[in-house]
């Protein structure tokens, strides 16, 4: 994936899009896991190494945001399962997160201890440049994409008919033709950071509302149902994973392989909702026949 032979992509065309990818896949087997671990389900060892091979996948790709964020998925899951937990379910959580952490530990020094050196030297390397000498903690944290969103500021001060850019945006190939020139080069770049690239720089408020409405509109709707909200937490974590790593990583939206899992999700939440209104409607439709 990287210049300096660290990291792999597969099949996929970016590192943002397999990294989103995986994570989302890393949320579904933590919560089915855990779930089967509760009921003591013989499924829950199927859970727990499909949830190895994600993890070891999302070290293998060897980006700063697979692990920062895959550690939040983890420590997440963690504590809102330990937190509800009886002490019979605290104890098998405990054992299963123990031998998790084991095997993954063995699997990594055995067959994968080279690429994950390599990916920590790198990221090393990037702390020292970025951040111990150049005093830029953000840098360091977005990967320079701070630089390419100041770049993409200036372009859009400077440009004619800023209100009606601001209003309909620019298109995306003009944006990143801007963006290059005011970067200090003749090469089109994008920010990579979704907010940014779609809202104020290639489709402008008016595009953004109504990219952007949709998908918090059947977040909210289903975020403010307690019962929903319980029972498929992984929706609505999958959704704020995808949501915020858009925002920091950037080109996911409009990616036709990570966009896809994106829209999978929001299905997911208007297909939620239905089904409580649905049986809302049954339940209410049955009181009236009692009453009756």
């Amino acid at each position: 994936m990287y210049s300096s032979g660290v990291g792999f992509v597969g099949f996929f065309t970016a590192a943002n899009d397999v990294n989103i990818v995986i994570l989302i896949m890393l949320v579904f087997s933590l919560d089915f896991m855990i779930n089967h671990l509760k009921q003591r389900n013989k499924s829950a060892f199927f859970y727990m190494v499909t949830t190895i091979l994600i993890i070891v996948g999302l070290i293998l790709i060897g980006s700063k945001a697979s692990a920062i964020i895959g550690s939040f998925i983890i420590l997440t899951y963690f504590v809102k399962t330990i937190l509800k937990a009886n002490k019979v379910d605290k104890i098998r959580i405990m054992l299963g997160s123990l031998g998790l952490l084991i095997i993954g530990a063995f699997l990594f020094t055995i067959l994968f201890l080279e690429e994950a050196t390599r990916a920590f030297e790198r990221h090393s390397y990037l702390f020292q440049r970025d951040f111990l000498e150049d005093g830029s903690f953000w840098s360091f944290i977005l990967t320079n994409r701070d630089g390419f969103l100041v770049a993409s500021t200036n372009a859009f001060l400077e440009s004619e008919n800023i209100g009606v850019r601001l209003l309909f945006g620019v298109g995306k190939h003009q944006h990143s033709l801007d963006s290059g020139l005011a970067f200090g080069g003749t090469a089109p770049i994008i920010i990579e950071m979704d907010l940014f690239d779609i809202f104020f720089f290639s489709y402008g408020v008016i595009g953004s509302l109504l990219i952007y409405t949709y998908f918090l509109v059947n977040f909210y709707r289903v975020i403010k149902i307690k019962d929903i909200f319980k029972d498929n937490f992984r929706f609505l974590f999958s959704f704020f994973i995808f949501t915020c790593y858009s925002f920091w990583a950037g080109h996911v939206m409009v990616s036709a392989t990570a966009g896809s899992y994106y829209a999978l999700i929001t299905c997911g939440l208007v297909a939620l909702h239905q089904q409580y209104k649905v049986t809302k409607y049954k339940e209410k439709n049955s009181v009236r026949r009692v009453i009756v």
